[in-house]
């Protein structure tokens, strides 16, 4: 940025104060906002003679002498609302250079690594590759968490700071607990916490990403407190998400967390901390694919789900015929909606993404369909009830995922599929599990998957002990990781 007073200082009359070679002014660092000129600089010379030209490019080009009262019409906007649209990091003054400033000013000895994996477009597909279906979303990615790192307050920065500490790149694995030092990832935590409700767009989705940050750091160590981070980033970030959803360059940063919001509480038969509000465009995430309409309707589901947990399945069973009529209604309605929900895609869609995404996003698609009637299965009947359409249900899950394990580079392979595979564990256990275990994220987060494993294992040990309860009965006191969608 040139050394000339940048808005806020012009507005203000003022000059602005710089320190060393940084190109935001002292002001706009101090008050965290954005150090930018988007006012046009003043033409060198003489200011041209200004002299009425005919309207329309025809005249001026043919030299027709067209009447002063041949204006072209304006049509007016439908809504005077002013909004602000971030285009990108160089709209908030972040520069190539300035990242580079943010980074190694930090005295971490993973500086240079980080630097390069928020810069990178290849090293930060490598190291986010499990967290987006395919390498198409990463720019996206990248530009949207450079957008926000000048107004983090560095807390990023340290965040990651602490995921590189207790992975082992080279590896491409999670370093043995006697190599972890927890304690960056402690004061990360603590930073989350103190962080209270605002409605600054920059500041909420700096809150959704810190989050998704320290989700993934406890997923590599205690593996224990993921949702209720999550949920605590929400949360905070609540008041302004209609906002930032009115921003497409925050899409890969404010959508990820409700679909784990969504997945957990399925499973937890909880409602999720946000109803998906309504827009007008096409969404297409890097995790929640196709799938963004289907959320409502999942959360929806969670809505019957929790109403109902207070019935146990014995008290179901043997409740009299109006009274599981009237439940069964309550979860008929969802279901109806669910088999007949298709994803909508924008017609752009074979020129956005390779053809491999778009299997990838339908066949995600297709199990988030199947897996929520898998659900709404096992909330009407009880383990040992109904399970030739609850295997049925997983069998198609199954068909689903192992063509497209087989068939997509391993480098394509963070498909969140998480929760489909859960749930069809739960029935037919050997198949599913194979097809986890071939998945980017639970192949390189071995603790989390053998957690899994363990609350699977429970469920058929119940299974075949004679155990008359529903699966979601034993989540509380036998699942105590979290459901990656």
């Amino acid at each position: 940025m040139p050394r000339t007073a940048c808005d806020v200082c012009y507005n203000k009359k003022e000059k602005c104060v710089f320190d060393g070679d940084s190109t935001f002014c002292n002001f706009c660092v101090a008050h965290r906002q954005p150090c930018r000129l988007t006012r046009p600089e003043r033409r060198m010379g003489r200011p041209p003679v200004v002299k009425n030209l005919p309207h329309g490019h025809s005249g001026i080009i043919l030299g027709l002498d067209l009447p002063t009262s041949h204006k072209p019409s304006y049509s007016r906007s439908q809504s005077n609302k002013q909004s602000i649209q971030f285009q990108s990091p160089r709209d908030l003054g972040l520069e190539q250079g300035n990242l580079n400033s943010l980074v190694l000013l930090r005295s971490s000895a993973n500086k240079h690594h980080l630097l390069n994996a928020l810069t990178d477009r290849q090293i930060f597909y490598t190291f986010h590759r499990n967290f987006m279906i395919g390498p198409s979303f990463a720019e996206s990615f990248r530009l949207s968490i450079q957008t926000i790192l000048p107004c983090s307050n560095i807390s990023l920065l340290k965040a990651y700071d602490a995921v590189f500490a207790v992975w082992d790149d080279v590896g491409q694995r999670v370093k043995p607990p006697e190599e972890i030092d927890l304690s960056e990832g402690r004061d990360c935590l603590k930073n989350l916490v103190q962080f209270s409700s605002t409605s600054d767009l920059l500041d909420n989705a700096s809150i959704l990403m810190l989050g998704q940050i320290l989700i993934v750091y406890h997923l590599f160590t205690t593996c224990t407190s993921a949702w209720a981070i999550n949920r605590h980033a929400i949360l905070s970030a609540k008041k302004s998400y209609s906002d930032l959803l009115a921003q497409p360059i925050f899409d890969p940063i404010s959508i990820t967390p409700i679909l784990f919001d969504t997945a957990e509480s399925l499973i937890r038969r909880e409602i999720p901390v946000i109803q998906v509000p309504k827009t007008d465009r096409f969404i297409v995430d890097r995790s929640v694919g196709l799938c963004w309409s289907l959320l409502p309707l999942l959360h929806e589901l969670c809505e019957v789900s929790e109403r109902m947990k207070t019935w146990s399945s014995q008290d179901l069973l043997k409740q009299s015929r109006e009274r599981l009529s009237e439940v069964d209604d309550a979860f008929t309605a969802v279901e109806r909606a669910i088999r007949a929900w298709e994803p909508s895609a924008p017609p752009t869609l074979f020129e956005d993404f390779t053809s491999i995404e778009v299997a990838a996003m339908l066949t995600q698609a297709r199990v988030y369909r199947t897996a929520a009637l898998l659900l709404i299965h096992r909330l009407r009947y009880p383990l040992g009830v109904g399970d030739a359409v609850a295997r049925w249900h997983a069998n198609m899950i199954c068909a689903e995922l192992t063509g497209f394990v087989n068939l997509t580079p391993e480098d394509m392979r963070g498909l969140p599929v998480g929760l489909p595979l859960l749930v069809a564990m739960l029935e037919t256990r050997e198949s599913a599990s194979r097809i986890i275990r071939g998945l980017g994220l639970f192949a390189s987060h071995p603790q989390h998957l053998a957690a899994l494993d363990d609350f699977v294992g429970l469920a058929w040990a119940a299974r075949r002990g004679g155990f008359q309860g529903l699966w979601f009965d034993l989540v509380h006191v036998s699942l105590q990781v979290p459901v990656v969608p």
